[in-house]
């Protein structure tokens, strides 16, 4: 589950229809310890960046997950969620939506602490394996580093590009697997810090930029950038192919 849908199914039971900022501040808030609560940076964001965040247009950034899992406080959390649910006279409908989930729980606020502790882990720690039975099927990544946002026809099979010469057939219409050893480079641009890929076969310089929000663990990233080449294995799709083959990078993994 991500952080985004989380937020805005639990709005109207906790938000008592404050500002959908303020609500966020005061569930981070409530979601950290009273004495890390003076030095967490996403707190002191303006709305325009909350909202980024609440609308999922925005990944909640590793290290700032990194800083709420560190610093929780489910006991906290669930006391506030008590008294938010006790005002709302809400409890039943977050125990209908737990059951949706396929959770059973007597107490629907240290399930709910549970699942943004769960959330939280899921931004900094790679995932093992895909999360979907059709990802299983597309994508044989048993580890996966990267993961676009990117959307595309899930009918569509993918193509390994590891023979020799095998490079010369791409095109627009494809969506490839190749494993490789891929360069990891950093740039900034339009004040943003993007992730350069790329590697080389059969002369063809291939290359794509990837966001640090969809990279699972950001200390996991800035490590491959440090080593600046690594071994693995990425599947994507070509944007043009010309002298240089800028592509989208769906998924880098194992």
């Amino acid at each position: 589950m991500e952080f985004s849908e989380y937020f805005s199914t639990l709005s109207p039971y906790l938000s008592m229809g404050k500002h959908r900022s303020f609500y966020f501040i005061e569930l981070i808030g409530n979601f950290i310890k009273d004495g890390a609560m003076d030095s967490c940076e996403i707190l002191k964001y303006k709305p325009d960046t909350h909202a980024r965040y609440i609308s999922g247009r925005r990944r909640l950034p590793w290290k700032h997950a990194q800083y709420l899992y560190d610093h929780r406080d489910l006991k906290k959390f669930s006391d506030w969620m008590w008294n938010r649910l006790d005002e709302s006279d809400s409890y039943d409908n977050v125990v209908t939506w737990l059951e949706q989930l396929g959770i059973t729980s007597n107490d629907p606020t240290e399930t709910c602490a549970k699942l943004l502790e769960n959330i939280l882990l899921d931004i900094i720690k790679p995932a093992d394996i895909p999360t979907s039975e059709v990802e299983k099927n597309i994508f044989p990544l048993k580890k996966i580093y990267y993961r676009s946002t990117f959307t595309f026809d899930n009918n569509r099979i993918i193509m390994n590009i590891n023979s020799v010469d095998s490079s010369k057939r791409l095109s627009a219409q494809g969506i490839y697997k190749l494993t490789a050893n891929y360069e990891f480079q950093t740039f900034f641009r339009h004040r943003s810090r993007v992730i350069q890929v790329s590697t080389t076969i059969d002369g063809l310089f291939i290359k794509g930029d990837t966001s640090i929000n969809n990279w699972q663990s950001q200390s996991f990233m800035n490590n491959l950038v440090s080593a600046k080449t690594y071994n693995c294995t990425a599947i994507f799709i070509v944007i043009s192919l010309m002298d240089v083959c800028t592509v989208q990078f769906l998924m880098i993994g194992e």
